[in-house]
This record gives C-alpha cells, sequence and structure tokens, in this order.
C-alpha cells in the first residue's frame, strides 16, 4: 500500500500539470508572439511556430506524468532523483521568468505562482518519513511485477 505522502505527492503534481496546461492555453497567443518577436530579432532564419510550442508542451507534460508514475506507483528513488533536479531547475527557471509571466497578465502570473508552490510541496512530500520507507530498498517487491526496475 502506498504511503498516505506518496498519494498526496501525486495528487499535487497531477494538479500542477493541471493548472500548467490551464495556464499555456491562456496564455497562448502571447507566448507564441514573444516566441516569434525573439527569432525576428535575433534575426534567426528558422521559423518556430506554434506545431514547436504544443509539441514542447506535450513533451514536457508526458515527462512529468512519467516521473509521477515512477515515483508514485513504483517507489522508484531513480525517478525520485530526476523529478528532484528537473522540479528544482524548473524553479530556478521562474526565479528569472517572473517578468515575462506578468507579460502575459495576472493571470497567468497567479496560475504560475500556484504550480511553482504545488511544486515546491510535492518536493517536501517525497521527503516525508514514510515516503523515504517507501523508496527504501529494502521494500518488498510487487511479486506480479515482472520488471520491477526503472
Amino acid at each position: 500500500m502506498r504511503p498516505k505522502s506518496i498519494v498526496n505527492f501525486e495528487r499535487v503534481v497531477l494538479f500542477g500539470i493541471l493548472i500548467n496546461i490551464v495556464n499555456s492555453y491562456l496564455s497562448w497567443g502571447k507566448a507564441l508572439a514573444m516566441m516569434q518577436a525573439q527569432q525576428q530579432a535575433s534575426g534567426s532564419p528558422m521559423r518556430l511556430g506554434s506545431g514547436f510550442l504544443l509539441t514542447t508542451e506535450i513533451v514536457f507534460v508526458v515527462i512529468w506524468l512519467l516521473l509521477v508514475w515512477f515515483i508514485s506507483h513504483k517507489g522508484s528513488p531513480v525517478a525520485k532523483w530526476i523529478y528532484v533536479v528537473l522540479a528544482l531547475l524548473t524553479l530556478a527557471g521562474a526565479a528569472f521568468s517572473f517578468g515575462k509571466l506578468a507579460s502575459y497578465g495576472t493571470v497567468s502570473l497567479v496560475l504560475a505562482i500556484v504550480q511553482h508552490l504545488l511544486t515546491l510541496v510535492s518536493l517536501w512530500l517525497i521527503f516525508q518519513p514514510d515516503a523515504k520507507a517507501w523508496f527504501s530498498e529494502g521494500r518488498t517487491a510487487d511479486p506480479a511485477d515482472t520488471n520491477p526496475g526503472f
């Protein structure tokens, strides 16, 4: 049975992903315009459009979902540390991008702040004592699981 902090970790991260999707939808036009303006200003001959932006969003959501699954259902310590590193890099990047987010509007800024606060909560949850036991190598494997590693 999964520990309470791992169940809550999964819920918090999934809610954060949902907020990210809503925020991306709400700020899509502004993000696309800003990306194209940066390309034009740099003189880059390559023009990346909405397909690139959509693909990037999908790839990041899939990565987060896979990490959450490996952490909350398999107890993978490797996935845990990959998640920690990516979450910390995301939070560090957010510290430098609040000006850009503010230009997208108040709603986008508030949603981003809530999402980043949820990321902090998720990090706290996976380091709780019951979560540490979940990740320990001494826990019993599911006998039905033929491929227990990550």
